[in-house]
């Protein structure tokens, strides 16, 4: 089982002045990969493909490891 997405925001436009030109602040941050729940066999993630006419299906062989990312999203409505 994995953790795929995780992500969380918050607005911030209610700390805005009336008179700006800004309409809107939205604040967000995001993980990929967050986290392998249960891991039955070391080296297999069902995503990773290597190739498609051969018969290692899943297996971390030929292919980069899953990696893990991060990032934060600034939102500003005019």
């Amino acid at each position: 089982m994995r953790w795929r997405t995780l992500s969380i925001g918050y607005d911030l436009s209610r700390f805005l002045r009336e008179k700006t030109f800004v309409k809107g602040l939205t604040l967000s941050a995001m993980c990929n990969n967050v986290l392998m729940i249960k891991k039955y066999i070391d080296n297999l993630d069902p995503e990773a493909q290597v190739s498609a006419s051969d018969n290692l299906q899943g297996i971390e062989t030929h292919t980069l490891p899953t990696t893990r990312s991060y990032g934060i999203n600034l939102n500003i409505k005019l």
